[in-house]
């Protein structure tokens, strides 16, 4: 999916620090640059609907993949705490992939893990997710991802995004 360039137009105010990203949504409400620090509270506290989507993978091993296999992974912070991860991991057009990915094209899987704190933020939490999907994807042809098919959360957030599905069968619908 494209971000419509309009998604900046939303208020996000990135520090001056050029080479650590960081907006301030509100008072008490950061994203920032992810840290291996930031792990261990995200994955101990992580929301039962991200657990379904992991598919039994151990949450501090999906959180460290996504960590260190994004180009830029960041971190939603609420009053002091690590609520939220997320990135975009690049798609290699390996052998199995060729026939869906152009060779020019720059696919990435997008992904976010957090607990149920991003809750607490509701309205804030929307209003920065296309600015920040637009900033994450800015170098992307397509992103994508899967949402298990019983995971309503995402599936309402992916719809409000504006992401289309490519199969409603099976237990986990791919979306672009």
């Amino acid at each position: 999916m494209k971000v419509p360039s309009d998604a900046s137009a939303t208020r996000v105010y990135p520090t001056s620090d050029t080479k650590t990203p960081v907006f301030r949504a509100e008072p008490g409400v950061e994203i920032k640059r992810a840290r291996p620090a930031d792990v261990h509270y995200i994955a101990t506290n992580m929301r039962a609907a991200d657990r379904l989507d992991l598919r039994g993978v151990n949450p501090v091993v999906a959180l460290n993949n996504g960590l260190w296999d994004s180009e830029e992974a960041m971190t939603l912070w609420v009053a002091g705490k690590p609520v939220a991860m997320f990135g975009v991991v690049p798609v290699k057009r390996s052998s199995g992939r060729k026939k869906y990915i152009p060779r020019d094209a720059r696919w990435g899987s997008i992904w976010l893990l957090g607990t149920d704190d991003i809750n607490k933020i509701p309205t804030t939490f929307l209003r920065q997710c296309k600015p920040v999907l637009h900033y994450l994807t800015a170098t992307y042809d397509l992103v994508f991802n899967w949402v298990h098919i019983e995971n309503y959360v995402h599936r309402r957030w992916i719809d409000w995004m504006g992401f289309q599905y490519l199969d409603t069968k099976g237990a986990f619908l791919p979306n672009v």
